[in-house]
């Protein structure tokens, strides 16, 4: 519970808001000065956003809630919030009889049976209206009710403690105040905790007008905290906060990090330098010695060093201030002490000048600091510029415990720990995987590295290693729990590479495990999506030590050589040269293959819970042995993973420890690569049962493809996919791995297929038409309606800009903050679906009035900085971001990998994708010259191209291309040889044109359009093929055989000797005389 004086409700609540998005179960606030209903609904809706509609409730008694008069005499009015989160949410009432306008508010709940009364009270500033005031309050309660009382009490209760005057003036309501309490059965539980303390929390920081006090039966049977903290709300007392939990709260102080100021500094970069260098020299002195105990020992003496720097350097800047505000104390107390005021008045005066001077110079100085960095610094690529927005983050303050919400912190922090204890930790009584089973997983791996390989991976770990892991590294990310940033070790990584490589090597001989400091980690946990409250909504991230990373991470790059050796192409995941994107258009292609070829084929998206935590170790390192991996990088392996401990982070400070014994670490650079080597074997084995899978055009079966641990089953009919979920069981039998079986999904990949009319037999969940699944950050389904994403997409990235907008001042930092943080929530679906004009013309629209609008009002007109022509100009003009190029370039990007010929490089999709455009292009397709199409252009209105046969993706591909001009598209100009070779009938190509119009477009009439089309397809869709047929150029008459032949569309007629021959077709001979014109020419 805590309790806070506004000083009045400002802009409409709305950073009261923000502040409540994870508040104390309940606040009580005084002082709420409402203007008027309106804003009181205003803040309502601020808290409906925030915090969520349903999730409080605000009771109010303030006197200018009710009306809609404007009045600026704003004074008094008191509001209770209570979060759902709080015991006995259900039955809250307001008791609205005993309200005091303005002044005092209570209301009632139930715990375990029990009345629970919540009074919020502000008492009046006038000290003869305070008595009368308390005198009034209710006193008569049920006799086992209990209280709760928070408020401003406009006047310290302890003469000596509560206020910095040598006495209180008598009356003025304190008795009242205090047999009102007595009634209630109240204490103070600050005070009972903080006996002898001085603390003053009202304005001026002159007297402790705020308090909390709880029953006395509360205080005595439950573990009671207090403290008092600055006021987040917006007014100018401190916030007094008492929170009640079953059990004892352990208090845990969040970790040291060092101060990144610090580093700033060439002394102390120069001495850190320094010292690391004396150790190295020490280290390399004598081999003998513990390199460990060195490291270590070190560690800790510069910690100490760096802490006593910080506080010089924080104390130096406010020393002078400090020394002028000793002295006006001094004289004030002199003064009180004294009888002589006129005397000692003057050194009081000149006391409180030098310190209002001083002070005042030290703010204006701070200001221009503050401004020079946001001018100069602030707005620029650093984690500072991209911190998430206020309220956006936030903290773990409850777990959900049979369908009810707990917010005692200590239940809350035991809940999380042992749930993820017991998924981090195998089970004692685990019975081992049958070892023939495993072994025959393991003899499905085909892949394994040859000699060469292994003794090149095996090599030794380099200090040149470490040192290039370590300069890679963001000096400003997150350290571990020992508090050392990569920051620290780059301040001279080629001293500090040499001496972790003395010792991890004199652990990893000596001992087997890394240093105690080095094996712990902090682990945050990522919200993912569905209710806080519940620990399996969330995703562990290590937060490792930074010398532990730069090992592994070294590590990291030498295996990342031998992935591809190792690792299957439908495996997409962290191996180098491989696309997220790839497996995206893999499923979108294969959607439009089955539809388009009528082919009753299914994808099955696996959903293995907790994958990289419930990883049996046992099995990875039985992995790395059959893929012949040495001996000595395995031991490296093994040195990471060997009795590490990890620990919770709960808003800053650490929880209780986890001694894992499976899974891999979320956060080391090394562990993705282990699990997708971890994740081969499956692969392996549903590869070694072709039959159960897709046929793929040109003749291959694919039947499964994953991105780490996104796994999709590719199955020719349902019975297929059921075998194939057995194969994944198995594999789930012996390597610790789990699958959710409710979570898996089913798509029908053909459209023409009902998957009503689909029976999964109880194994499968089929997906019904029209509901989405997601896969890879994209949205899949069938029959899914085309602009489903694009709308949801539109939502977001509108609402973009009313979450981050205000944190731009600089039409830099605007740029900036557009291609960094609005333009990314595009890319990613903007490359594999198509985007109508219109919305990317909104786009534009939004971002160019977002970066350039000068408006001071809202009623300001938009007014641009410089013609349109200048807007995207990187040289000239502001270098704005321009989507429709951005987007031609993921389309061109996209056709350069369909065109890949090389084999290793080669898409998967690229057989599905060509097959396409074949079909589309019917009569016109030549086997040797699958790209023909290129020269083409996909006007939607033409009758010899079937462009349904394309995914609309491709044919946004085909356009953009196809806008592309030709000189960019090939290389200028062709020879007579490559010219003969080109497609004539649908050219692009200007030689290859007459009058610029192709061969299809000399004439309009429909039969001889046809003719054309069909004759084409007596393979004559170059000059080549037609020179071919006789070895010279044809006369019209043998033209005309030539295309006659096999034409559905040739006409014939009989002759008078009752002979049948071809007819003349209309026009056909300006067909002739425009190919024997390209043909001359």
């Amino acid at each position: 519970m805590t309790t806070c004086n506004l000083n009045g409700l400002q802009i409409n609540g709305h950073l009261v808001a923000r502040s409540l998005k994870s508040p104390p179960a309940c606040v009580v606030f005084q002082e709420t000065k409402m203007r008027n209903a309106k804003q009181l609904d205003t803040f309502h809706h601020h808290l409906d956003n925030e915090v969520g509609v349903g999730t409080y409730t605000l009771y109010t008694n303030d006197l200018r809630a009710t009306t809609d008069a404007p009045d600026h005499r704003r004074h008094c009015g008191v509001a209770s919030f209570f979060h759902k989160a709080m015991p006995g949410y259900g039955s809250l009432a307001h008791l609205a009889q005993y309200d005091v306008p303005g002044r005092y508010l209570l209301a009632r709940t139930e715990w375990s049976g029990l009345p629970v009364y919540i009074h919020n009270v502000y008492a009046p500033v006038e000290p003869h209206l305070r008595g009368e005031f308390f005198a009034h309050l209710p006193r008569v309660f049920e006799p086992d009710s209990l209280h709760l009382v928070g408020g401003d009490l406009n006047l310290p209760l302890h003469s000596s403690l509560d206020s910095c005057a040598t006495r209180l003036r008598p009356g003025g309501g304190r008795r009242d105040c205090i047999e009102w309490l007595t009634s209630l059965g109240v204490v103070d539980v600050w005070r009972q905790l903080h006996p002898h303390t001085k603390l003053y929390s009202g304005p001026g920081r002159v007297n402790r007008l705020d308090y909390l006090f709880v029953s006395e039966e509360l205080s005595s049977q439950l573990n009671p905290t207090a403290k008092y903290g600055p006021n987040a709300y917006g007014g100018d007392h401190l916030t007094h906060t008492v929170t009640l939990s079953e059990s004892p709260t352990t208090a845990t102080k969040g970790y040291w990090r060092l101060p990144r100021e610090l580093l700033a500094d060439p002394n102390i970069r120069q001495a850190i330098t320094m010292e690391a260098t004396t150790l190295l020299d020490r280290m390399r002195a004598d081999a003998d010695l513990n390199h460990g105990a060195m490291w270590y020992g070190w560690l800790k003496r510069m910690r100490r060093q760096l802490i006593k720097c910080h506080r010089l350097h924080t104390e130096s800047t406010k020393a002078h201030l400090q020394h002028l505000y000793l002295r006006l104390a001094a004289t004030k107390r002199a003064m009180e002490s004294h009888g002589d005021h006129d005397i000692l008045m003057a050194d009081v005066v000149a006391a409180q000048l030098a310190y209002d001077t001083a002070k005042a110079e030290h703010c204006q100085y701070a200001r221009d600091r503050q401004f020079d960095f946001h001018a100069n610094s602030n707005e620029r690529g650093t984690s500072h510029f991209f911190r998430r927005p206020l309220g956006t983050k936030v903290p773990i303050n409850y777990v959900t415990v049979d369908g009810s919400m707990v917010s005692d912190e200590p239940t809350v922090q035991s809940t999380f720990t042992s749930h993820w204890r017991s998924i981090m930790t195998a089970p004692r009584d685990d019975a081992r995987p049958d070892n023939d089973r495993r072994r025959a997983v393991l003899e499905a791996l085909t892949k394994r590295l040859d000699m060469a390989d292994r003794e090149s991976l095996d090599q030794p770990i380099t200090a040149s290693e470490l040192c290039d892991a370590m300069k890679t590294m963001n000096p400003a990310k997150s350290p571990g729990p020992d508090g050392w940033s990569a920051g620290f070790f780059q301040v001279a990584p080629e001293v500090f590479s040499e001496l972790l490589l003395l010792v991890f090597n004199y652990q990893l001989t000596h001992h087997g495990s890394l240093l105690p400091h080095q094996r712990r980690s902090a682990i945050t946990l990522l919200h993912k999506s569905g209710d806080r409250g519940l620990p399996g909504n969330y995703r562990p991230i290590s937060l490792m030590p930074v010398e532990v990373k730069v090992l592994s991470r070294a590590m990291a790059f030498r295996l990342a050589q031998y992935a591809p050796q190792l690792i299957h192409p439908t495996q997409a995941g962290f191996v180098p040269g491989r696309r997220l994107h790839d497996h995206v258009t893999m499923v979108q292609a294969l959607q439009h293959y089955c539809t388009m070829e009528d082919q009753d084929n299914y994808a099955t998206f696996l959903d293995f819970s907790k994958a990289y935590d419930m990883v049996d170790q046992s099995f990875l390192f039985d992995v790395l042995a059959e893929m012949n991996l040495g001996v000595n990088f395995i031991s490296w392996v093994r040195l990471l993973y060997a009795s590490p401990v990890a620990n919770i982070l709960f808003n800053g400070s650490l929880g209780p420890a986890i001694r894992p014994t499976r899974g891999v670490k979320q956060g080391c650079p090394l562990s993705c690569l282990l699990f997708v080597l971890y994740l081969e074997p499956l692969g392996d084995m549903l590869r070694s049962h072709p039959h159960l899978g897709i046929s793929l055009p040109h003749g291959e079966s694919i039947t499964s493809i994953y991105f780490a641990d996104d796994s999709t089953l590719l199955s020719k009919d349902l019975p297929s996919a059921v075998e194939q979920l057995g194969i994944v069981e198995e594999f789930c039998a012996v390597s610790g791995a789990r699958l959710n079986q409710s979570k898996c999904q089913t798509l029908v990949l053909n459209g023409n297929l009902d998957p009503a009319d689909t029976d999964g037999g109880g194994l499968l969940n089929i997906v019904p038409t029209g509901q989405p699944v997601k896969y890879l950050g994209l949205l899949f389904g069938h029959n899914l309606p085309a602009d489903y994403q694009l709308n949801l997409l539109n939502e977001r990235f509108m609402a973009c800009f009313q979450q981050w907008g205000c944190r731009a001042r600089t039409l830099q930092g605007r740029r900036l903050l557009a291609n960094t943080v609005m333009l990314s929530l595009l890319w990613h679906v903007t490359m594999a679906l198509p985007v109508p004009p219109a919305m990317v013309q909104r786009w534009q629209a939004m971002l160019s009035r977002y970066i350039l609008g000068r408006k001071t009002v809202p009623t300001d007109r938009y007014r641009p900085l410089l013609p349109t022509t200048l807007h995207y100009d990187h040289k000239l003009g502001l270098g704005l971001p321009h989507v429709a190029s951005r987007i031609r370039s993921q389309r061109l990007q996209l056709l350069q990998r369909a065109m890949t010929q090389s084999t290793a490089d080669r898409p998967l999709w690229q057989p599905l994708v060509l097959r396409q455009f074949e079909r589309s292009m019917g009569q016109l397709y030549r086997a040797s010259n699958p790209y023909d199409f290129l020269l083409y252009h996909p006007h939607p209105s033409s009758k010899w191209l079937m462009l349904w046969e394309v995914h609309p993706l491709w044919i946004d591909v085909w356009s953009q291309w196809s806008a592309t001009p030709i000189n960019l598209r090939m290389q200028l100009p062709l020879t007579p040889a490559t010219t003969m070779h080109l497609p004539v009938w649908l050219t692009t190509y200007e030689p290859t044109m007459a009058n610029g119009m192709c061969a299809a477009s000399v004439v309009h009439s429909s039969p001889t359009r046809r003719w054309c089309k069909h004759g084409a397809a007596n393979r004559l869709r170059c000059l080549a093929d037609v020179v071919a047929v006789h070895g010279r150029w044809p006369t019209r008459p043998e033209f005309m055989v030539m295309m006659s032949q096999g034409n559905p569309a040739a006409p014939v007629e009989i002759n008078r000797d009752g002979h049948m021959h071809w007819a003349p077709v209309h026009r056909s001979g300006m067909i002739y005389n425009h190919l024997t014109r390209m043909h001359t020419q």
